[in-house]
This record gives C-alpha cells, sequence and structure tokens, in this order.
C-alpha cells in the first residue's frame, strides 16, 4: 500500500485534487500500485502531497467516478482490478480484456511438451487416451505483474508447427482464428478456490498463501469438437471474475454473440 512515484511540488495553475488524482494514475501506470492493490489512506496522501483532506477526498472520488480505483466500504480504495466477465453473448480473451483495461498483454513461457494424453486429460478433450496432446505452460502478465498461471492442453494434430514462443507477446485466440481457421463456439466451466503451492506463490508473486481462484475450462469449436483444456490459476485480489447467467425459460430473448473469444 504505498505509492512510489516521484513526488512533484504541487502548483497553482491546475486545480489540485486534479494532481493528486494524476499522482495516482502515474503509480497505478508505472507499476507501483498493481490493480486490487490498496490505494494509501487519506492521511498517508495528505502527508505525502501535503493537501488537505477534502482534496484528497474529492481526487478519490473522481477516481472512482472514472472506474481506476474501487471504495471497498470499511476497507478503503482500491486499484481497480481486472474484469474478466463471461457471459452468453460476450466471451472475450484474456490478452483483450488485459488490452481493454489499459494494460500491455504478454506470457512468460514456462513449459512446452509433447505426451501421450492421460485419461484425466481425455475426459476433457474428448480424445483417446494415449493420443498426442501439446502442452504449454505460461504466466500471463499486465505490463509487469502477473495475473494468472495457465496450463494449457491441446489435440496435437489441431495446432501443429505452433511456435509457443510467438505467445509472449501474440493473442493465441487471434493465431487459432486465423490461421488454423478455429473459431471456438463456447466454453465450459468449473471455479475453484485452492491453496496455491509455494512454487505457485514464487511464479505469482504472491507473499501470502491466501485462497486463490483455478479455473477449469474446456472450448468448443464450431465443429463441436474440444480444443483446448486449460487449468488458469487467477489471482483473485487482482482479478474480478463474474459470469451472466441466461433463463432456459421459452421466449426468453438472447441477442447474438459479436464475438466469442477464449
Amino acid at each position: 500500500m504505498s505509492c512510489r512515484g516521484r513526488v512533484t511540488t504541487l502548483d497553482n495553475s491546475t486545480p489540485r485534487y486534479y494532481q493528486v488524482m494524476n499522482y495516482i494514475k502515474q503509480n497505478i501506470s508505472e507499476g507501483h500500485l498493481r490493480p486490487g492493490d490498496r490505494i494509501p489512506t487519506e492521511s498517508m496522501l495528505i502527508d505525502t502531497l501535503q493537501v488537505s483532506r477534502s482534496t484528497v477526498r474529492k481526487a478519490l472520488q473522481e477516481l472512482v467516478t472514472d472506474g481506476t480505483i474501487e471504495h471497498r466500504p470499511n476497507k478503503g480504495h482500491y486499484a481497480m482490478r481486472l474484469g474478466v466477465h463471461h457471459s452468453r453473448t460476450s466471451v472475450r480473451s484474456l490478452f483483450n480484456i488485459i488490452e481493454d483495461n489499459g494494460y500491455r498483454p504478454s506470457s512468460r513461457i514456462l513449459r512446452v511438451e509433447h505426451f501421450p494424453c492421460p485419461l484425466t486429460i481425455s475426459n476433457e478433450l474428448r480424445c483417446s487416451p494415449g493420443a498426442e496432446i501439446f502442452f504449454i505452460e505460461r504466466i500471463r502478465y499486465a505490463d509487469t505483474f502477473p495475473l494468472a498461471l495457465e496450463s494449457l492442453y491441446f489435440p496435437a494434430k489441431r495446432l501443429e508447427g505452433l511456435d509457443p514462443q510467438r505467445l509472449i507477446h501474440e493473442s493465441l485466440a487471434r493465431i487459432m482464428t486465423t490461421e488454423y481457421g478455429i473459431s471456438i463456439m463456447y466454453s465450459n466451466h468449473r471455479l475453484e478456490p485452492v491453496i496455491p503451492t509455494t512454487q505457485e506463490m514464487e511464479l505469482l508473486e504472491l507473499k501470502l498463501r491466501d485462497p486463490q481462484l483455478l479455473i477449469h475450462m474446456t472450448a468448443i469449436d464450431q465443429d463441436g469438437a474440444a480444443i483446448k483444456y486449460a487449468k488458469i490459476l487467477y489471482l483473485s485480489d487482482v482479478v474480478d471474475y463474474t459470469f451472466t447467467w441466461y433463463s432456459s425459460q421459452k421466449g426468453f430473448a438472447r441477442q447474438p454473440s459479436a464475438e466469442r473469444e477464449i
């Protein structure tokens, strides 16, 4: 809960609350405050910037209004978490979600393997045990901070020739669509709270062994085939993961999907 950006003397040419806003935004954009981090308290901002409490409160309220931070009752203000939202009419890739939130998406590739499909994964990918699987393990980043640890399983024949190093800076969903003709029509998700292992804590730069959100996801393509099974460990204090459920009652109107990426 600290801002380490450069502190400048506030001037009279710009409203002081606006300068306080810019100070907080600068610390977020430079990575001193990541999504989900607590903003310094009013007293800390007053002491650091030498402004009045009313100025700090107006700055914080404006930042809440423009979506930069969020207020949690009885807890304080926090940098806005990344909103990962899935519904029947809008399923976006994490790559696009990171971009939409104003960050630069990237990945760190940890492991790449080809191996015979074990029984547990064959059930998810609807393939025969022993069929060749293409496996990628990576960390997902927004700018310089980690958001998630992914384990991805694919039928090897469907993504033959894919260079995993491209995923460091490219969207897997776009590659699958434009180069392999694969369109994701829907996906099945199972959510599970888990305690991270010591290795997972190190990879995701976690300081406390708090429960995190593990998503089991199977993506289905335009032919009804399972194209990807993923285990995604999201940082629960960074990502706000939500679903929209729709009624199956007769006559319920659904809007057509403009984009369905996973």
